[in-house]
C-alpha cells in the first residue's frame, strides 16, 4: 500500500508538472516590430506567418506590426524580397527585421549564387546601423539572430509562386490602356512614394485616383503616368511624391513592376 501511495503521488506531481510545463508554453506572446528592406525603405503589406505558414498579420504603411503569437518563430514574406524565419521569445518580443531583395542570378552555380547570397547577408549588421542612426529603429543590435539558408530546392515552390503574381501583375499592367482610371495607395510621408503590394487591396488610409496618360516598360519597368483626378479619402497634409507636392490635376510616375494599382478588373472599382 505505501508503495502505491507513493505512485500515485509520483503520478500526481508529474501530471501536475506537465500541465504547468504545457501552460507556461502555450502562453501567447505579444509581439511588435518594423520591417524594412536593405535600402532602409519601411515595407508596407509585408505577409507575416506562423510556423504553420497560418497568415497571423500584415505590415501597415509605415512597415509596423502587432501581432499575438503561441509558436516561437515567424515568417516574414514579401514579393521581390526572399523570406525570412525569425525566433521569437519573451526576451525578444520588439523585432526590427530586414528584408534582403531575392536577386536573380543567371547562369550561376548554387554555390556561387550562395557565396553572393552569404555577402550580402553578412551586411544586415551595417544595415540596422544605419537604420538606427535615421531613427527608423530604436534598438543598437537585433534581439536575435538571422539563420542564412542556402538555396536548397525547398525554396523552389515559393520562388514559383512569386512568379505567379509578377506574372499577374505584368498581365494587368498589358491590359492598362490609356484613359483608364485607377487607384494607387499612399504609403506615406516618409517613403514619398505611390506603392501597393500585390497581395492585398484593403486597410489603406490614402488612395490617389488617376487617369493613366502613357504606359511603357524602359528600363525592365512596368512604368505609368497618370493624372490626379481626386484625392478626398488622404489624410495626408500635404500629400509629397518625390518629395513634391502633389494637388489635383499634377502626373505622377508609378512603375508596377512589383506594385499593382487597383482597377475594375482586380477589385470591382469603377
Amino acid at each position: 500500500m505505501p508503495y502505491l501511495q507513493t505512485m500515485r503521488n509520483t503520478l500526481l506531481l508529474l501530471f501536475i508538472s506537465l500541465f504547468l510545463t504545457f501552460q507556461l508554453i502555450a502562453q501567447p506572446l505579444k509581439i511588435s516590430g518594423k520591417v524594412i528592406g536593405e535600402d532602409l525603405v519601411e515595407l508596407p503589406m509585408v505577409n507575416i506567418y506562423d510556423t504553420d505558414t497560418t497568415l497571423i498579420t500584415t505590415s501597415s504603411l509605415d512597415g509596423t506590426f502587432e501581432l499575438t503569437l503561441e509558436a516561437n518563430e515567424l515568417l516574414f514574406g514579401y514579393l521581390g524580397m526572399e523570406w525570412e524565419k525569425i525566433p521569437v521569445s519573451e526576451s525578444c518580443s520588439k523585432l526590427e527585421v530586414i528584408l534582403l531583395l531575392a536577386g536573380t542570378y543567371h547562369y550561376n552555380s548554387h554555390r556561387k549564387i550562395d557565396r553572393i547570397r552569404k555577402e550580402r547577408f553578412d551586411k544586415r549588421d551595417e544595415i540596422h546601423r544605419k537604420a538606427l542612426e535615421q531613427g527608423i529603429f530604436k534598438n543598437n543590435t537585433p534581439c536575435f539572430q538571422y539563420e542564412f539558408n542556402p538555396n536548397k530546392p525547398d525554396l523552389d515552390e515559393i520562388r514559383d509562386w512569386m512568379k505567379e503574381k509578377k506574372i499577374e501583375i505584368r498581365e494587368e499592367f498589358n491590359r492598362l490602356t490609356i484613359g483608364d482610371t485607377i487607384q494607387v495607395p499612399y504609403s506615406g510621408p516618409r517613403t514619398s512614394s505611390v506603392h501597393t503590394s500585390y497581395s492585398d487591396y484593403t486597410n489603406y488610409d490614402c488612395l490617389i485616383t488617376g487617369t493613366v496618360l502613357k504606359k511603357d516598360k524602359k528600363k525592365r519597368g512596368l512604368n505609368i503616368q497618370f493624372r490626379v483626378i481626386n484625392m478626398n479619402n488622404c489624410n495626408y497634409e500635404p500629400l509629397t511624391h518625390k518629395e513634391q507636392v502633389v494637388n489635383i490635376g499634377d502626373t505622377i510616375e508609378h512603375n508596377m513592376k512589383y506594385f499593382r494599382v487597383i482597377t475594375a478588373s482586380n477589385i470591382g472599382y469603377e
